[in-house]
């Protein structure tokens, strides 16, 4: 699933995303890839979430997740982000936070994403359409997405014991 999905998604990014923009979109694509490693360092000894692969060791996949998958889904989700109507932003930003929820939960059938912690599927639906609207807060104010990520940061924190002690 893993090697299908990763072909999949970047035939996908060459065929219908706008790639000639990726310039636009670099600091957003540097922002989520930043915000995965710091997830994942700040979380190392009590994770919330973790994606496996058996096809490579799970740091290489996160790797390859953070600088080939992101850049790829972040291309398509602004290549077709709607200009115009409020509605519109709203109802396509639940489109792909349903099209990350649904990949998620394949992964989860295939026993390749682990919820650990107390995290649960509707947790990640939640968390999937704050990421969305922050990608599209940073494309806009950069600064108040860095503000709003350290806050939210710190609530999963608190919320899920995360010992500040752990990283």
């Amino acid at each position: 699933m893993d090697l299908i999905l990763t072909v999949v998604v970047i035939v996908a990014t060459i065929k219908w995303g706008k790639v000639k923009n990726w310039r636009l979109y670099y600091p957003t694509f540097l922002f989520w890839a930043l915000g995965n490693f710091v997830y994942l360092h700040l979380t190392r000894l009590k994770p919330l979430w973790a994606f496996s692969t058996p096809m490579m060791a799970r740091p290489l996949a996160e790797i390859l997740m953070s600088l080939v998958m992101f850049p790829c889904f972040l291309l398509l989700f602004f290549s077709f982000y709607p200009a115009k109507g409020i509605i519109l932003k709203i109802l396509y930003v639940f489109l792909w936070v349903l099209i990350f929820s649904s990949i998620e939960f394949a992964a989860v059938r295939a026993g390749h994403f682990s919820y650990y912690n107390g995290w649960r599927f509707i947790y990640s639906v939640l968390f999937n359409v704050f990421m969305f609207s922050l990608l599209i807060i940073h494309q806009i104010k950069p600064g108040w997405a860095w503000g709003l990520s350290f806050i939210a940061a710190c609530l999963l924190m608190y919320v899920f014991k995360i010992p500040i002690g752990s990283f």
